[in-house]
């Protein structure tokens, strides 16, 4: 996991896209929501990727589109949708997809993942999974499983990078690349990201044992021990706080607030 918040992940998302710009290639990207600014933490990425580029923004929602384009009425913005990629002949150097395919319902995304295929040899896809094929509204949770099993016999010298993680969700980064330069750069981008998560991490867990003794941490423990077992076994104080900053700005104290809170607000730990 390299990310703790939505904000780090749209970074990341920007980052990526930064690294595309500049290189003249055909470029298609799957939806324009960045660029609609529908979220306010979002950061539109089709500003960054069409400089020194021929970017294509597919998106089958109108309304979408037309926040879009009211934002940045430059961007070549085609009203369509994955699944009927179909139609499309022309090739691309390069499929960029930030979670538009978990959009879709989990019967379709193989047929797309042939269809990114067939268009491009370069592919990146960023997609949230599960244990188990779910839907929650229009947002798709894949099998973990069955999805990274068919994107490693979809495409060829595949990796990938876990974005996100909470308990049996994540948000991953799968890609493949016949670029050799574009495989040594999401190597170290990966590496990079890991570590700023790291240090961040170990600066706020020397801050935090600073300010609270090893005993009485041990104590409030071993008493969240009797209430939950098995989640006191993967339960890091440190970790429940640095994840949930609202929770440092309001100085509560971990165990409890899980106990009476964290646990049913489905906070990440």
């Amino acid at each position: 996991m390299i990310c703790k918040d939505a904000k780090d992940i749209y970074r990341y998302y920007f980052e990526v896209s930064s690294f595309f710009s500049k290189q003249n290639l055909k470029i298609l990207k799957t939806d324009c929501h960045n660029e609609s600014k529908i979220f306010d933490i979002s950061i539109p990425l089709g500003p960054i990727l069409s400089e020194g580029n021929n970017l294509e923004i597919l998106e089958k929602n109108q309304t979408i589109i037309n926040c879009a384009k009211k934002e940045f009425p430059t961007l070549n913005i085609i009203k369509g949708d994955i699944r009927s990629l179909s139609n499309l002949s022309k090739r691309y150097d390069l499929i960029l997809d930030f979670s538009t395919i978990d959009h879709i319902p989990p019967s379709d995304y193989k047929e797309v993942l042939k269809n990114y295929k067939r268009l491009s040899d370069n592919i990146s896809v960023v997609v949230w999974l599960d244990e188990t094929d779910r839907v929650d509204g229009d947002q798709a949770y894949f099998n973990v499983i069955e999805f990274t099993e068919c994107f490693n016999t979809t495409f060829k010298n595949t990796q990938k990078i876990i974005i996100w993680k909470h308990r049996s969700r994540q948000l991953v980064h799968f890609y493949s690349f016949t670029d050799n330069s574009f495989n040594t750069y999401f190597l170290s981008l990966k590496n990079k990201w890991m570590n700023h998560f790291n240090k961040e991490y170990l600066s706020f867990k020397k801050h935090y044992l600073g300010c609270n003794s090893k005993f009485k941490i041990l104590m409030r423990h071993t008493i969240f021990f009797l209430t939950f077992p098995k989640i006191a076994l993967k339960f890091d104080p440190v970790r429940y706080l640095y994840l949930n900053p609202d929770l440092v700005d309001a100085s509560v104290e971990p165990f409890d607030h899980f106990k009476k809170f964290g646990l049913y607000e489905n906070r990440i730990y």
